[in-house]
């Protein structure tokens, strides 16, 4: 599995296409205070008003912040908006 990987990043890499789309990355958009977008997102761990979290390929995506709540604009996407604190992957 690591060396198909590694052989659609290196043909991704050759047509310049975004590494996200080619190995599934997580691609996170940060709105301001106001929100996140995280594309390529496996499924959620946890979910409360404060604390989300969103599994990826790469690990877990922690959101923490306000009033957090989700939206779902597509397949194996996720908006989180409401107040946002802080974003990190573990």
């Amino acid at each position: 599995m690591n060396r198909l990987k590694r052989s659609l990043g290196k043909i991704g890499v050759r047509l310049s296409l975004p590494q996200e789309l080619v190995l599934k990355h997580p691609k996170i958009t940060i709105y301001g205070t106001d929100g996140v977008l995280i594309e390529n997102c496996t499924s959620i761990s946890q979910y409360s008003a404060e604390l989300v979290k969103i599994n990826t390929e790469l690990g877990t995506c922690h959101i923490t912040g306000k009033d957090l709540r989700l939206d779902s604009s597509a397949e194996a996407c996720l908006l989180i908006y409401g107040t946002v604190r802080s974003v990190s992957i573990a």
